[in-house]
């Protein structure tokens, strides 16, 4: 892992420290760790058995950028690092055995909410395009559009598809060479890239003229970084102000950037839902005025939901216990 001294985003040193983590190696720990081990556990164990041998603890940093307002951790891994993730996780079939042991629920809803928000901003049902889910998985979110659409996934681990729905491979460089898509999905993917904007870039050479994307992310300048329980999952935590600079700076000048409490795989949270389209004009971020970072750090109304959500579930799990 290297220390970084440039803002993931905007490439700006003006950064500022706003918290520190300290993380250990867990102890008795299988290896390797049977799928029922804790996720968090799971990514120590990799940490440090396969990333930083011979280690026992790490000090990680949030470093917030005070131009863009990214906020992300420091030291971070290299792409070399980043593959010896995957392809430890890939290894030990942690998606698929977890997907099989808690499979990600009301799929259906969420498919639906992205499906509206997109036709939102469109002004008009998504029918007749090549649509493609970046990092989409078991390709749930693409079901809704499957009917009218040609629908296509790209991720790093295949997995089965729905009907409508085809696996192109584990990367960019897996996509036919003539293919452009109307449509591309990034849905819980940028928070965990080392170059969002070189990734945003790459997916927008592969849009078509007047091509849109959607992009959601958690809206991590909320609290996780308060509360990061390892340092491997999530790289980079968000607010409107930041994904604004983000897709901005990777070419797209029409936006609609909003923040929502909503479901995600297995709960509610807060995330940011991002659209964008290349356009020739300047940039137009439509419905409000992002907000900043700082403001989204401390608005402590969003605790509000997000508590009584925490209590809901807590007490559903304590009645069906019983």
């Amino acid at each position: 892992m290297i220390e970084v001294y440039d803002c993931p985003v905007c490439g700006s040193q003006e950064l500022v420290i706003v918290k520190d983590h300290v993380f250990h190696k867990p102890i008795d720990c299988p290896n390797p760790p049977p799928a029922h081990v804790p996720y968090a556990t799971e990514r120590l164990w990799i940490l440090f058995r396969h990333i930083l041998p011979g280690t026992d603890k790490i000090r990680i940093k949030v470093i917030l950028c005070s131009q863009c307002g990214l906020m992300f951790t420091n030291p971070r891994m290299t792409p070399d690092e980043v593959a010896v993730k995957y392809s430890v996780i890939e290894s030990l079939e942690s998606a698929r055995l977890r997907s099989k042991l808690d499979p990600p629920r009301k799929i259906e809803k969420r498919a639906k909410r992205i499906k509206a928000e997109i036709e939102r901003f469109l002004g008009a049902p998504v029918a007749g395009m090549r649509i493609l889910d970046f990092g989409g998985a078991q390709g749930h979110n693409l079901v809704p559009f499957a009917e009218k659409n040609e629908c296509c996934v790209v991720d790093l681990v295949k997995q089965e598809m729905p009907q409508g729905v085809d696996y192109l491979g584990k990367s960019l460089d897996d996509i036919p060479a003539h293919y452009r898509f109307n449509l591309i999905l990034l849905s819980h993917v940028l928070e965990h890239s080392l170059d969002p904007v070189t990734l945003l870039s790459e997916l927008a050479s592969n849009l078509c003229e007047n091509g849109a994307i959607y992009v959601e992310v958690p809206l991590g300048a909320f609290r996780e970084w308060r509360v990061l329980k390892e340092p491997l999952t999530h790289l980079n935590f968000f607010s409107e102000q930041s994904l604004s600079a983000c897709m901005r700076l990777a070419g797209f000048s029409r936006l609609s950037i909003r923040t929502r409490f909503q479901w995600v795989t297995h709960g509610m949270n807060w995330c940011v839902n991002a659209i964008g389209k290349l356009t020739s004009s300047q940039v137009e971020v439509e419905n409000h005025t992002h907000a900043s970072t700082r403001k989204q750090m401390k608005n402590f109304r969003l605790y509000v939901p997000f508590l009584v959500f925490k209590s809901v579930e807590k007490t559903k799990r304590l009645i069906l216990r019983r």
